[in-house]
């Protein structure tokens, strides 16, 4: 049975917390790390870079070696290059959250939320920038946000959106995205679900090691017109004097009109929200 070894430190880049960062690979002894809920290992071996994932155990501790060798994803690489970057980014797809308690918004009432979204790990050579692998740290779940016909595919976070920020909010592996909400529309909104397009923001990373999302203004006009959206691309006064790690997938020059909140139903094998 393989030993239980502890996730090393990153070995270079001050602007992340461990484990993020640049991490050399041994060539003698396969590289354990762990980032909260994923367990990751890495290998060097003739001029190749293995990588494995799989859930990580209830311990800290992450295991010598995957617990199944098919699990080895193989890239030959130039002689020498025995490093791997790993970097914070948001999922590829749209997140539907929902709040801690669901609330009501009057007409031309404001709110200010906080939603914890669970990053992905991308895994880059060395410094070269390239990427080698994406994985989400932690499995969501598929569903369909809006009707049959206009809908899109999202991922259903296990998450909520909060109306107040603390410390127990933050981990390595996720991170503060900010809302501030405002309702423009005749009547009063009731917000159960919110669409949260993480492939418009940026990502920020404070002293401490919080991860902040830029700030986003969502301006609700009412079932028809949707919402306005606003992504500043600066991190939240909240964050304090944050820098900058990741650009968004998807950038934008200016404000986009979508809709942003529902109400969640249940397909047959997939979740949706309308």
């Amino acid at each position: 049975m393989s030993q239980p070894a502890a996730s090393p430190p990153a070995t270079s880049d001050p602007r992340l917390p461990a484990p993020w960062g640049t991490h050399d690979i041994d060539a003698e002894r396969t590289l354990p790390i762990r980032l909260g809920p994923l367990a990751l290992w890495f290998r060097y071996r003739n001029s190749e870079i293995w990588i494995a994932s799989a859930p990580a155990g209830d311990g800290f501790a992450v295991a010598s070696q995957p617990p199944d060798a098919e699990q080895w994803v193989r890239w030959a690489v130039p002689a020498g290059s025995r490093t791997v970057r790993l970097v914070p980014v948001f999922p590829d797809r749209p997140i539907v959250v929902e709040p801690e308690l669901s609330f009501r918004l009057l007409r031309h009432a404001d709110a200010r939320v906080y939603v914890r979204v669970t990053l992905w790990v991308r895994i880059e050579l060395g410094d070269t920038g390239v990427t080698l692998l994406e994985i989400p740290i932690q499995r969501m779940s598929d569903t369909w946000f809006g009707g049959f016909v206009d809908g899109e595919l999202c991922y259903w976070h296990p998450t909520t959106a909060r109306r107040e920020v603390c410390d127990e909010l933050f981990h390595p592996h996720l991170a503060v995205c900010p809302l501030q909400l405002s309702n423009q529309s005749s009547g009063e909104l009731n917000v159960q679900k919110i669409a949260l397009r993480v492939a418009h923001l940026s990502l920020f990373v404070t002293g401490s090691g919080g991860f902040w999302a830029d700030d986003t203004r969502v301006r609700y006009e009412g079932d028809e017109l949707g919402s306005s959206v606003d992504m500043s691309g600066r991190p939240p006064d909240e964050a304090g004097n944050a820098t900058l790690v990741t650009r968004p997938r998807l950038p934008i020059q200016r404000s986009f009109r979508t809709r942003t909140f529902a109400r969640l139903k249940a397909f047959s094998g997939l979740g949706s929200a309308t």
